[in-house]
C-alpha cells in the first residue's frame, strides 16, 4: 500500500488494566494509492467482529460509479471498500476499481485490496475521523506509568517491579525480556542508549545498564531533596524535575558515583522536564512554563517563560511548540523564539489532565476519570476534539506510539 497524503487515524483498542496495546493505521494526509496488492494480516480475536460466515475465499469488486444496493459482483459491485471490508471474510479478495474513494477504511480481517494502479485508485480519508474496534492485548503488571523505547523494544516504568522491557519484535505480542527491581515503584523512565535512568518512590533516580536487556545492572543512584517528578538524559547529564526542590542538573559520567552540578531553584514545583539541545523546557505548576539554558551545566540560565492560568503538569515540545497538559485542559504555546514563549491556544474539559503525547497532528491527553482524548492539531489556534478513549480504570498515565501500534498506560 502506498501511502501518499491521508488523513484520520484509524485505532484499534479495548479496555484493560497494565498496558493497553492498540492497533494504530496511522494516515496523515490526504491520498492513499491502490497501486497491487496491500495484505492486512490484522489480529483477529475468538469470537470478534468480521466475516460473513462463509468458508470459501472469494473476489468481491467495488466501484465509485456503481449505484447502491450492490452485493459485490463484478456486474453489481459495492460502491465503497468499507462495504466490500464488512462483507468479506479472512483470506478473500478485494478488487479496486479506477476512481477516488473518499473513506477511512478499516480493515480487521486478513484480505488482499487490489488496485487499478498509482494514477487511477485513490482512496481520501476524510478528516479528523477516529475509528475504534476490538483490542490488540494487554499486560496486567499492577500500575503502569510510563513507557520508553529503542524501536524494538518497550521499557516500562511500574508500581512494584520497576522497570519492565519487552521485545517488540512483534509489536502486538510483546515479550517480557528482563526487568529490574528497584525495591519501590518507578513513575518516569527516560532512555540514552543503553542507559536508563528511572526515579525512584519520588526519591532520587536508579542509573540502570541496559547492555544486556535480559540482565540490567543498577550502576548508581543519587537521592534528590525533593520528589522526583520525571527526567531526561542527554549526554552525560540528566535532569530531574524535582518538584518543589527545583531542577537537578546531574553528570553520570562516573554513574557509580553521579554529581550533582547545579539546582535550578524558582517558586514553584517543576513536575515535567523535556530535554531538547541545550534547552530544559519545565512545566511549572501555577506558573507555566520555563525554558532553561543548560549549555554550561553547573551554571543554568533563565531563558524564558510564559505563565497561564492552571497547574501545568507535563510538557512535549515537537517545534515549534510546547503542548502542555494542565488540569482541566491543555495549552499550545509557540516556542520558536525560547525567550519570548507565546500563548497560541487553550483547550478545556472536565477532566484532569495526567500526561500530554503528541504524534503528528494529533494531541492524546491522558486524564484522571476518562481515560485519553485525542484532539485534531493541524490548526493550533483550534484545536478540535476527536474522540474519547475510555480504558477499564480510566486512569491513563502515558501513552506511547510505536510501529503503529499504541501502547497505554492505563492505573489499575
Amino acid at each position: 500500500m502506498s501511502v501518499g497524503n491521508v488523513s484520520g487515524i484509524i485505532l484499534k483498542s479495548k479496555k484493560f488494566n497494565g498496558i493497553v496495546i492498540a492497533f494504530l493505521l496511522i494516515l496523515s494526509s490526504v491520498s492513499v494509492v491502490l497501486p497491487g496488492i496491500f495484505s492486512s494480516e490484522i489480529l483477529q480475536e475468538s469470537g470478534g467482529e468480521g466475516g460473513n460466515g462463509r468458508g470459501d475465499q472469494t473476489t468481491l469488486y467495488v466501484d465509485d460509479d456503481a449505484g447502491e444496493g450492490g452485493d459485490g459482483s463484478e456486474a453489481l459491485p459495492f460502491r465503497t471498500i468499507q462495504e466490500a471490508v464488512n462483507a468479506s471474510s479472512d483470506g478473500d479478495t478485494i478488487r479496486v476499481f479506477e476512481g477516488n474513494y473518499q473513506e477511512n477504511v478499516d480493515v480487521n480481517k486478513e484480505l488482499n485490496i487490489i488496485g487499478n494502479g498509482s494514477e487511477e485508485t485513490i482512496v481520501e480519508g476524510v478528516e479528523g475521523d477516529f475509528l475504534f474496534s476490538d483490542h490488540i492485548r494487554d499486560y496486567d503488571m499492577g500500575t503502569a506509568y510510563d513507557f520508553e523505547t529503542d524501536g524494538d523494544h518497550l521499557f516500562v516504568a511500574a508500581s512494584g517491579p520497576g522497570l519492565i522491557i519487552y521485545d517488540i519484535e512483534n509489536p502486538e505480542y510483546p515479550v517480557k525480556i528482563g526487568g529490574y527491581d528497584s525495591e519501590g515503584w518507578t513513575k518516569s523512565i527516560s532512555l540514552s542508549g543503553t542507559t536508563v535512568i528511572s526515579t525512584r518512590d519520588g526519591n532520587g533516580i536508579d542509573i540502570i545498564d541496559v547492555t544486556n536487556l535480559t540482565d540490567p545492572i543498577l550502576l548508581g543512584q543519587y537521592d534528590t531533596d525533593g520528589y522526583a517528578q520525571s527526567t531526561d538524559i542527554q549526554n552525560d547529564h540528566v535532569v530531574v524535575a524535582d518538584d518543589t526542590n527545583g531542577l537537578v542538573i546531574l553528570d553520570i559520567s562516573e554513574p557509580s558515583d553521579p554529581q550533582e552540578l547545579a539546582t535550578y531553584q524558582n517558586s514553584d514545583q517543576i513536575k515535567d522536564v523535556q530535554l531538547i539541545d541545550d534547552l530544559a523546557y519545565l512545566a511549572n505548576d501555577q506558573q507555566g512554563i520555563t525554558i532553561i539554558n543548560i549549555s554550561d551545566p553547573s551554571d543554568p540560565q533563565f531563558v524564558g517563560e510564559l505563565d497561564f492560568p492552571g497547574s501545568s503538569v507535563a510538557i512535549d515540545v515537537h517545534f515549534p511548540y510546547a503542548y502542555v497538559a494542565e488540569w482541566y485542559g491543555f495549552t499550545i504555546v509557540d516556542v520558536s523564539d525560547p525567550s519570548d514563549p507565546v500563548l497560541v491556544s487553550s483547550t478545556e474539559f472536565e477532566e484532569i489532565s495526567e500526561n500530554i503525547r503528541i504524534h503528528n497532528t494529533t494531541v492524546m491527553v491522558s486524564c484522571d476519570d476518562d481515560g485519553f482524548m485525542l484532539y485534531d492539531v493541524r490548526d493550533p489556534l483550534h484545536p478540535t476534539l476527536n474522540q474519547i478513549f475510555n480504558t477499564d480504570d480510566d486512569h491513563v498515565e502515558s501513552m506511547i506510539i510505536v510501529k503503529e501500534l499504541l501502547y497505554v498506560a492505563d492505573r489499575s
